[in-house]
């Protein structure tokens, strides 16, 4: 089996089987078929573990940064796996797969405490404007429940930690005065994921 039909099985098992998600679909495509390149369509149990450190040093001289270093060799690990388990390769040669060079430590750039009060601020200043106009003006009502909505968003993003996907997934049925229940999207009925 050449590589590009081993990805083409691990993408179709992904989607299939582990109900990847689309964007986790598309970053091993787009991880894998670059390491394809690399090896030139060779076949799976031609891949050995020098291969795989000639192309890590490889990325390593690119533009590419750390992060995306780590994911390139974790998607070579799982897909490895992958095929050691359906019996395609004998031995993953990614198994000792390492990045050898230093990894960045990167502080992430947060915002200041006044910062998020003017966040939070800004919905609930616009609620207070378009209350007497909601139903005096053309779209003044369609505004206000805007503004109503974009409260409610950054609220539950700062007071539950909940993610910007878990977040759009919600229906109205998901939450009550009380508890906000995160349903995966992948474990929602197809009606309701319509609603």
């Amino acid at each position: 089996m050449n590589v590009q039909q081993a990805i083409a099985d691990f993408l179709q098992y992904g989607q299939a089987v582990r109900n990847l998600s689309d964007r986790t679909i598309r970053a091993y495509q787009s991880d894998l078929s670059q390491f394809n390149v690399h090896v030139h369509d060779a076949n799976m149990v031609d891949i050995t573990p020098q291969q795989l450190e000639d192309y890590l040093e490889k990325l390593g001289t690119g533009p590419y940064r750390d992060t995306s270093i780590r994911r390139k060799v974790a998607a070579l690990k799982v897909f490895f796996r992958y095929l050691e388990e359906k019996g395609v390769v004998s031995e993953s040669p990614a198994r000792k797969l390492k990045i050898k060079r230093p990894v960045e430590n990167r502080v992430p750039i947060v915002l200041s405490a006044r910062e998020v009060r003017s966040l939070l601020a800004a919905p609930k200043d616009q609620i207070a404007e378009l209350a007497t106009l909601r139903d005096h003006s053309p779209g003044g009502r369609n505004r206000y429940f805007c503004a109503i909505r974009d409260n409610l968003i950054l609220e539950l993003l700062f007071s539950t930690g909940i993610r910007i996907g878990e977040l759009v997934a919600l229906n109205v049925a998901d939450v009550n005065s009380r508890t906000v229940r995160f349903i995966s999207p992948a474990a929602r009925p197809a009606d309701a994921a319509s609603r």
